[in-house]
């Protein structure tokens, strides 16, 4: 085996979540967790940042949240109607870090740490489709500071600056391609691992909050698009089989990797969004929440790659999707509550255009939890099952890559994720 490095970006970076809409995530609290998300129109604890900035004015004095989603993705697949792979990617760990200060004069201040986009998925190295992905990581992280004001005790406002770092891992078989001799793609592989970062994109966000009643109160928060500028490098290694053919495909090998070596680029933009939401109290010990979010997706046709080759657009052509939350909190004591949840997210892929980095479909999300208060502190923790509805895609191995020219039909089914979240609140 001969190793070389390449320096190229590949268009696998155009993948979904982990068992998010698009590239959304959407776990960033045990309690947000297991209602649904259904916290736009009230403030629990200090991710109050994340979920809408403008009901930070609810949270006098103090407040620390520290928690973090653990994820586990796993799928059935067909490829071509024949069983053989088995998605599972292990374990994915979704941080939140979240903090509040009341200012004084109606204004607050809060700053929240999160992931609210990633992806996760891993399949055998030799599966028909390893020319897509075998291994893929996408991580993004975004430090959010924001500052609320409270306009009158029933209406508050808040706007924000996002600033994201975004990281990019893959493993994948890259072309061995010859268009003159098609075969050479069976004789020999070049397995790629790419890495690529973009530290600091930025972005704002801004909420409003307006208490209806006393026991009813509605919230919106807007996110505004990310564009991202992501550069990498790419370590390969290639083989050859043993054939007759052995001494042409090693040239054929050798040269797609000499091509392919220098620096590479990729920008791509992240979607705007809007979340509305509500929340009511109708008794004592109950509290409801619904929300609806809609993302614009059709801002991601298409991802272009600059690579040494010359252009390389990829193209999404994915459209808006809405994503609804139902929730509600039960207090059995005025210390220990209990949470259930429910939501329905879309997937924005085009029907006939796809990726193996995450199964398509749309999800089902149900979610249960705890919550105990003690003095100063709060815990919560929550359970979710997301169902993925089976679903196909049209996968294109394209004029490059491995094996060559063919379009493989891409079915998943039993498509799940577990995710078990903790939230610890101190406040003050």
């Amino acid at each position: 085996m001969k190793k070389t490095t390449v320096a190229t970006l590949a268009a696998a970076l155009t993948a979904t979540a982990a068992h998010g809409a698009g590239f959304g995530l959407y776990e960033m609290s045990a309690r947000g967790n297991a209602m649904g998300g259904a916290l736009v129109g009230k403030a629990n604890d200090a991710s109050a940042n994340y979920y809408n900035p403008a009901t930070l004015t609810s949270l006098t004095g103090t407040w620390f949240t520290v928690g973090a989603s653990l994820m586990n993705p796993r799928s059935d697949t067909k490829v071509n109607g024949v069983h053989g792979q088995k998605m599972n990617s292990g374990w994915f760990i979704i941080p939140g870090v979240y903090a509040s200060q009341e200012l004084g004069g109606g204004f607050f201040m809060g700053v929240g740490g999160y992931a609210d986009f990633g992806l996760g998925t891993k399949y055998k190295t030799d599966w028909p489709l390893a020319f897509d992905t075998t291994e893929t990581t996408i991580e993004g992280y975004t430090v959010n500071p924001n500052l609320a004001y409270k306009v009158s005790d029933d209406f508050s406002i808040a706007a924000g600056l996002r600033v994201m770092a975004i990281m990019f891992d893959q493993k994948k078989n890259i072309s061995a391609g010859n268009p003159n001799a098609p075969q050479l793609g069976r004789l020999g592989a070049v397995e790629a691992h790419i890495r690529g970062k973009d530290l600091c994109s930025l972005g704002y966000n801004f909420g409003i909050a307006y208490n209806i009643a006393s026991n009813l109160s509605v919230g919106l928060t807007y996110r505004s698009r990310i564009k991202t500028n992501i550069r990498g490098t790419t370590r390969t290694s290639y083989s050859v089989v043993d054939s007759p053919y052995g001494k042409m495909a090693e040239q054929s090998i050798r040269q797609t990797a000499a091509a392919s070596d220098g620096p590479t680029s990729a920008r791509l933009h992240l979607p705007q969004s809007i979340i509305l939401g509500v929340n009511w109290d109708p008794a004592e010990r109950w509290h409801l929440g619904a929300d609806v979010t809609w993302t614009e997706w059709s801002s991601v046709p298409v991802a272009y790659f600059n690579t040494p080759r010359g252009p390389n657009p990829v193209w999404l052509r994915w459209h808006d999707t809405f994503r609804i939350g139902l929730g509600g909190a039960y207090d059995v004591t005025e210390r220990f509550n209990v949470m259930l949840g429910y939501a329905y997210d879309f997937d924005p892929s085009h029907d006939n255009l796809g990726s193996t980095m995450l199964p398509p479909g749309d999800r089902h999300i149900f979610s249960g939890g705890l919550g105990y208060r003690l003095e100063n502190w709060d815990f919560a923790i929550n359970y979710s099952l997301i169902y993925q509805v089976s679903d196909a895609r049209n996968i294109n191995s394209g004029a490059s890559s491995y094996p060559y020219a063919t379009t493989y039909h891409f079915d998943t089914a039993k498509s799940f994720a577990h995710c078990v979240g903790f939230t610890v609140t101190y406040h003050f």
